[in-house]
């Protein structure tokens, strides 16, 4: 997969007006919006929810292909139905299955210092930079999680180059001697990567871009919230939360954390001697405030305690996350299981390290579509920051449609 600059567009597949299904492939379902790009803006025409069936993906989090197409196709032919004009082409987003992403700066000294960069240098220094930067972040994926399977590159971007110590768009025409990348890479199971792409193009879809929920999360805080922020994003889903970290608006990367939605609900299922689809209802039904009683009382016992370990588990993430240092002062929750009351008032009455160096997280709060711009929602219905990683997947190739 080939370096993306952020100078740079996209290879264009039309000027406007271009319809586009957009997935997000999680660790329990698949969500597909209908899109339309539309000059600068995307406009959401509708939307499915389908949820793995025991043949989509088998315990190990690995996908099954001719499953997942033959219970994607009826909710994806429905939704295509609905378009005015012919889709074609698809977006995929990725999240939860053990998805990893870093960035790293990479330093290149160039022989000759008086020469101008030309394109055909400046070409060769990228992909050998882009070799370093996979390089790096194989290594550090094998001694983080100690994973035996072969993980394939998403995606791979530079945030920021500099000549000399000043940041530049391009150093193509200018002169010196020291160049620094900052890149990003994104990975997955290889096998899983393979099998995605398969299924959406066994749909009779194009698929013109791959990401991670979780950078796509981080590219709208970024944008959304400024520059220089700094934040931990959660996207809090089925079975596992993606941690992303932004220091000073620059993307460390995401790592994966495995306590989430289910985590929660088994809980619920001990505490109150049930079954899973009954801990479930509960768990729903305690987060929407429709329990009374004594079930109010112990579901709320055993949401709390759960709690505590999610935030021990996110603090230890941050802990031992390359690059960083300190904690960021805020946090934005996204995913189905930010939701659930008692996860924000965790983060924020939570001191952090041995003797609680780190002041508590003050400012936790629900990212939601609505501190969201460049997008039109003409179904009405996405106002959950359940919405927010499949709509930022969405924003994050907007480049691709638009002009």
């Amino acid at each position: 997969m080939k370096i993306k600059l952020p100078f740079t567009k996209k290879e264009k597949q039309s000027q406007k007006n271009t319809p586009a299904l957009v997935f997000d492939f999680g660790t329990e379902s698949v969500k597909v919006l209908l899109c339309n790009y539309v000059e600068d803006r995307v406009e959401i025409l509708d939307g499915a929810k389908v949820k793995y069936n025991l043949g989509g993906i088998n315990l190990d989090q690995n996908f099954l292909s001719q499953n997942l197409v033959e219970q994607l196709s009826g909710p994806v032919k429905s939704l295509i139905d609905k378009s005015k004009n012919p889709v074609k082409l698809a977006v995929i987003g990725i999240g939860g299955l053990t998805v990893e992403g870093y960035t790293s700066k990479i330093n290149y000294r160039r022989v000759n210092e008086n020469k101008e960069i030309t394109e055909t240098e400046f070409k060769e220094i990228l992909k050998r930079v882009e070799e370093r930067a996979d390089q790096i972040m194989r290594k550090t994926i094998a001694w983080e999680t100690a994973e035996s399977e072969v993980v394939a590159l998403i995606s791979s971007e530079v945030l920021d180059i500099s000549l000399g110590g000043y940041s530049m768009a391009t150093p193509v025409g200018s002169n010196g001697e020291k160049l620094s990348f900052v890149v990003y890479n994104s990975y997955t199971k290889e096998k899983n990567l393979k099998t995605i792409v398969e299924t959406v193009k066994n749909l009779g879809l194009q698929v013109v871009s791959v990401t991670v929920d979780s950078y796509a999360v981080m590219r709208v805080v970024v944008d959304s919230q400024g520059e220089s922020v700094s934040a931990v994003v959660l996207d809090i889903g089925a079975k596992t939360t993606d941690v992303g970290i932004i220091d000073a608006g620059r993307i460390l990367g995401h790592a994966g954390l495995d306590l989430a939605g289910s985590s929660f609900t088994q809980s619920i299922a001990e505490e109150l001697h049930k079954e899973i689809p009954e801990a479930e209802a509960a768990k729903f039904a305690f987060a929407s405030a429709k329990l009374d009683g004594d079930i109010m009382k112990e579901v709320r016992g055993a949401v709390a305690s759960d709690c505590k370990v999610f935030v021990s588990g996110v603090e230890l993430v941050l802990k031992e996350f390359p690059g960083l240092s300190g904690i960021p002062d805020k946090v934005y929750l996204v995913g189905g299981g930010s939701l659930l009351p008692g996860i924000i008032a965790g983060l924020q009455s939570s001191t952090w390290g041995e003797s609680g160096e780190y002041e508590s997280w003050l400012r936790a709060d629900n990212l939601l579509p609505k501190d969201i711009e460049g997008f039109v929602d003409l179904t009405g219905q996405l106002n959950s920051s359940a919405d927010v990683p499949i709509l930022s997947v969405a924003l994050d190739s907007i480049d691709l449609f638009t002009g």
